[in-house]
């Protein structure tokens, strides 16, 4: 993988070697996000080999974990008041495959003298959410798009993954992910109503 420090280019790709697109038009979808100059980062979604969503976004959970939104649903779902059929803003999404632009990874990582900011750590679900939450700071949205559509060929990934580093570093955005509320089903992120605790 290309160092983005070495990278040239208006706009940079993080993209798994084991995704192919389904629809020709899909970076050209993802780059138009990226021309609001409020947009920092766009995801796409993510279909597994089975056919089912494997992300359509990621969702921070108060356990310090990060969920795939939607995962496991059909691909025709349309989601909870057609969550999947627009573009929407969500914390963060899968560093799979994200779109973003040179000038803000380069302006990142001169922000991150201390090396807080880790683009090629193994765990390309916490260096996304990093990013992501970076940017944030910054006051940059991340979108995903669902028309952007790739098929992972390989193995399924996991739904769900840890980053307890990235939880300490944003304990609120954690405790309660402004892009998925709290009176929502946590465990299934998939935006239908939770139930009441007892």
């Amino acid at each position: 993988m290309t160092e983005p420090k070495e990278a040239t280019g208006a706009y940079l790709l993080f993209l798994d070697a084991d995704l192919e697109p389904l629809e020709k038009n899909w970076l050209t979808a993802m780059a138009e996000q990226l021309s609001n100059p409020r947009v920092g980062a766009v995801g796409a979604r993510i279909i597994s080999p089975d056919k089912t969503i494997e992300s359509a976004g990621l969702i921070l959970s108060p356990d310090g974990t990060v969920g795939s939104a939607f995962a496991g649903c059909a691909r025709d779902f349309r989601g909870a008041n057609r969550q999947l059929q627009g573009v929407r803003n969500y914390s963060a999404v899968s560093g799979s495959c994200l779109l973003t632009r040179k000038d803000l990874v380069d302006r990142l990582l001169l922000d991150s003298a201390s090396g807080s900011l880790n683009f090629v750590r193994d765990d390309r679900v916490c260096m996304a959410v990093e990013f992501c939450l970076a940017l944030r700071e910054q006051g940059l949205r991340t979108v995903s798009v669902p028309y952007a559509e790739l098929r992972r060929a390989s193995t399924k990934q996991a739904a769900s993954v840890a980053c307890p580093d990235l939880q300490k570093r944003w304990p609120e955005m954690f405790r309660r992910d402004p892009c998925y509320n709290p009176n929502l089903a946590s465990g299934r992120a998939d935006f239908s109503l939770g139930t009441l605790a007892n």
